[in-house]
């Protein structure tokens, strides 16, 4: 199905490529910074953040049945490392033809950590650029990108900027289920069964994985009972000669707040029971 899928997108978008490019695009795109100047050896934070027109969608990693993830490339000047980027929890829709799809509404922002150079010389122009690459759908799906960048002072005066944008995405990224919950997992007879007792009352259970081709997974079921959520999946190892394998569980959730949140474990695959 995925396979399908995926296949059946490349050639929408070949066929469709003229009508793509003459559409305006529903998706507008900026580089953003926590900070206005940096230090040497500072850690700060970037964020492309896209916003889209209503009613659009763009993808996560793992986009679902169909679609494309949302990527991002960087470029800094040497000395400079960009950590891996941080992706919020997905929301799960429903799309034409009974296809679902993982990702985000409105808006999105996907933020990396940067650490300048220890030697960084006060006065210099920090120029921070980055790519990013994404497929937006509502009636038709369109694939965007754009080219975006920022320039930052090394040394002098920093003030923060944007702390409460970066806070409310920073926010959504998936922490370890052991910082929300008491986990317990366990096999049973049609595969895998999870439990997690929250510390805190979280509704509106969304259990994601993260992409790869060497296992495939199906949710059973999912059950909340007071401050107790229980996830029972099947998962299969496609290439069982590639000995065991991990896999990342996400599970969103609504806070006691209603605001989205999510955790993250991973669930071993091909490893006999003790």
């Amino acid at each position: 199905m995925r396979l399908f899928s995926m296949t059946m997108i490349a050639l929408w978008l070949s066929c469709t490529g003229v009508l793509a490019a003459d559409k305006p695009q529903p998706v507008k795109a900026e580089l953003l910074a926590d900070v206005t100047a940096v230090q040497p050896g500072e850690t700060f934070n970037v964020g492309v953040r896209l916003t889209m027109e209503e009613g659009w969608h763009v993808y996560w990693l793992n986009p679902g049945d169909s679609g494309l993830p949302t990527k991002v490339e960087w470029k800094v000047p040497a000395g400079f490392k960009v950590n891996a980027l941080d992706y919020p929890a997905p929301v799960r829709f429903d799309q034409p033809g009974n296809v679902v799809g993982y990702g985000y509404h409105h808006s999105l922002m996907l933020v990396a950590k940067v650490t300048a150079p220890k030697d960084l010389q006060p006065g210099a122009n920090i120029e921070i650029a980055a790519s990013a690459n994404w497929l937006v759908c509502k009636d038709i799906c369109l694939p965007g990108k754009a080219a975006v960048s920022l320039v930052l002072t090394a040394g002098g005066t920093s003030s923060p900027i944007n702390r409460e944008l970066f806070t409310n995405w920073l926010e959504q990224i998936p922490v370890a289920a052991a910082e929300k919950a008491e986990v317990q997992a366990a096999n049973i007879n049609i595969g895998r069964i999870v439990t997690l007792k929250w510390r805190e009352p979280a509704s509106n259970l969304q259990v994601f994985t993260d992409p790869g081709d060497a296992y495939s997974i199906r949710i059973i079921k999912i059950d909340t009972t007071g401050q107790t959520s229980t996830i029972r999946y099947a998962a299969e190892q496609l290439d069982k000669s590639a000995g065991p394998v991990e896999m990342t569980v996400v599970v969103a959730y609504d806070d006691v707040a209603g605001r989205h949140r999510s955790v993250k474990l991973i669930e071993p695959l091909g490893v006999k029971p003790k």
